[in-house]
């Protein structure tokens, strides 16, 4: 499960948090079980700062991110500053009105569009995903429009009643559908502010909580595996054993020459590729099971490794340009 960062900071110095108020919410960001950084969040529903750093081999970003909201819990404003993984400078903004949306980062430079309704997703910050799930739950169906492009889809995964030696808590784990290839878990508290995003690498937790990650990490990673075993029974081919299986228009990566290849077909008799090329010039062998990948014009990649095929949805961005990304991009 994927996991990721927040600013116009009125001019506010990186070091801003130091002088954060009371209502401060500090987490440790940790490689495994080694601390690695910090995120510290404070403000309000409707306004909300944020602190991000952490530190990897030398590398590693420092960014700090200011949000104002709307009603509905989206963001109307933010501008993101500091440097990247890379350490690369970072300066992004979002803003929208009435009648148009304008934003700019790194990934898509600057960009102007008519307004519409929805929630912006940074490139170069800390998508602040209780406030995502916050604007989800006020929404009638818990879907909301990603801006500048997607939906976002929110279903409650499960609670856990987490002890320390001083305190007892219950969290509960969310799942937002639209970010990623997979969903991406988030864990709350029950005033709905953000708890953690756990994994087995990388993981962003409540300051003093530190020893919760372990559990987390087990009730989520059952979880997806019940939920991967759902998908498989649903989405899997069973042909008869010997009979191919033909994808029409796919988009094919071609490691050797680092190029994509569109309107392709690809065959595949039972774990491996056995002939791939343009659409209407490989022979298709008798008795073959078809799937089209563009029955609505969308497109469908297929990247083959060592004659080895997995075939995932292309779009028109980059996934991993629009994720949070609490996680380090490497």
């Amino acid at each position: 499960m994927q996991l990721r960062r927040l600013g116009l900071l009125l001019l506010l110095p990186l070091g801003a948090s130091a002088q954060a108020p009371r209502d401060t919410l500090r987490y440790s960001l940790r490689f495994s079980d080694r601390p690695a950084g910090a995120l510290t969040f404070w403000g309000t529903p409707a306004e909300s700062w944020a602190d991000f750093e952490y530190t990897d081999r030398g590398r590693g970003p420092h960014v700090v991110q200011h949000t104002v909201f709307a009603a509905n819990g989206t963001p109307r404003l933010m501008t993101i500053t500091g440097h990247d993984y890379l350490k690369d400078t970072v300066d992004e903004r979002f803003t929208t009105d009435a009648r148009t949306m304008h934003w700019v980062n790194s990934a898509e430079g600057d960009q102007q569009k008519p307004a519409r309704a929805g929630y912006y997703i940074d490139v170069g910050g800390v998508t602040s995903v209780d406030a995502l799930v916050r604007a989800l739950l006020k929404t009638p169906d818990r879907r909301l429009p990603l801006l500048p492009a997607g939906e976002a889809r929110l279903a409650r995964l499960a609670g856990l009643t987490l002890r320390t030696k001083d305190e007892q808590r219950t969290v509960v784990a969310w799942a937002i559908t639209g970010l990623g290839f997979t969903p991406v878990a988030v864990w709350l508290d029950r005033d709905g502010r953000l708890f953690g995003q756990v994994s087995g690498w990388f993981s962003c937790i409540r300051a003093g909580w530190e020893s919760a990650v372990p559990q987390m990490v087990a009730l989520q990673d059952s979880l997806q595996a019940v939920a991967l075993r759902g998908v498989t029974a649903h989405l899997a081919h069973r042909l008869p054993t010997g009979r191919a299986l033909v994808f029409r228009h796919a988009a094919i990566f071609d490691a050797a020459a680092a190029s994509v290849r569109p309107h392709g077909t690809v065959i595949i008799r039972g774990d491996r590729i056995i002939a791939a090329g343009n659409d209407g010039e490989v022979a298709v062998p008798a008795g073959a099971s078809r799937s089209s990948l563009a029955p609505t014009g969308s497109r469908a990649s297929c990247c083959t490794v060592n004659s080895s095929c997995t075939c995932v949805p292309a779009f028109r961005r980059p996934l991993s340009s629009r994720s949070p990304r609490l996680a380090p991009r490497v």
